[in-house]
């Protein structure tokens, strides 16, 4: 804001707080008075359904944290088209806490990352749509959302049970995710904590130093760094992600750009993707719908 200042006072230009006009904005004041009544909401409403939890963690991720990383990651998204935030900080906040109980995890803690709104109000302005025109869409949204969603929940629940050979993938990775789930809410349990247990210091130590190590190496020969982060990114996803980005990537980069040149595939690479997003949605859908009917239909045995 300071740098903003100095170059309004330099340019002679109008880059304060003033709006343009005709986007829909209502003055500033209103959000952040919205968003401190909401945040405040949220905080007296975590102090109530877990009182033993130290209500200055409600404080800080609400008023303090979530207003910082909100805006450099809203910086970033906006230079560098990258997500910035810290991992498990929610986490390690109720692990170090000292607080023993598992009801602090279901509790609707005031700490969101918000770079993605201001990114989705950066597109609305481009496409020339009005800010208040996506606050009417979202209200009339909301209940139909809602609606829809028990609709389709008890839909889906009637048909089958939930694991159960009609819902495979459900069937199968479940115990992968209560797994997961369950790494971390037994952290602040008492007795057995499956956590501690997982946690393996000597590999997270032996991780760090090659990692370490890997920097340095590259950093001397002059290779690309990226490769490293290209790496510990891959180790966290399945293969049935992983490799066709692989595939992909080889392709653009040894048979597309030579063809098309580095800036033009760039442009072409972001309507195949967008496109690419909407047939998958539609595709998904149709999918959806047609196992739906399928599942809810009896058949008889002869």
């Amino acid at each position: 804001m300071r740098e903003s200042r100095l170059r309004t006072a330099t340019d002679q230009r109008d880059t304060g707080w003033t709006p343009p006009p005709g986007r829909g904005d209502f003055p500033i004041w209103v959000g952040i008075a919205l968003w401190v009544f909401a945040t405040c909401f949220y905080i007296a409403l975590c102090r109530i359904l877990v009182p033993g939890f130290p209500w200055v963690f409600f404080i800080f991720f609400g008023l303090i944290w979530t207003p910082i990383e909100s805006y450099v990651s809203a910086r970033v998204r906006g230079i560098a088209g990258q997500y910035i935030g810290i991992p498990f900080e929610r986490e390690a906040a109720f692990i170090l806490s000292g607080y023993k109980g598992v009801d602090i995890w279901f509790a609707p803690i005031p700490q969101k990352n918000y770079a993605g709104i201001a990114e989705q109000f950066r597109v609305v302005e481009l496409t020339g749509t009005r800010f208040t025109s996506i606050l009417w869409a979202e209200i009339w949204m909301f209940p139909i959302v809602l609606t829809a969603s028990f609709v389709y929940w008890q839909f889906l629940w009637k048909l089958a049970e939930i694991p159960s050979v009609q819902y495979p993938y459900a069937q199968k990775f479940w115990q992968l995710a209560s797994l997961n789930s369950a790494l971390w809410y037994t952290a602040t349990a008492e007795g057995n904590a499956f956590l501690l247990k997982a946690l393996k210091w000597q590999v997270a130590a032996i991780a760090g130093g090659s990692a370490f190590v890997a920097y340095q190496v590259f950093s001397f020969f002059k290779l690309p760094i990226t490769m490293i982060y290209g790496v510990i990114r891959g180790l966290g996803y399945l293969p049935l992600s992983i490799l066709p980005e692989i595939v992909g990537a080889v392709i653009a980069q040894f048979y597309l750009i030579p063809r098309y040149g580095a800036k033009q595939w760039k442009l072409y690479a972001t309507v195949l993707c967008a496109g690419f997003s909407c047939g998958m949605g539609l595709i998904g859908m149709a999918c959806v719908a047609v196992a739906m009917i399928q599942r809810s239909v009896s058949q008889l045995p002869f």
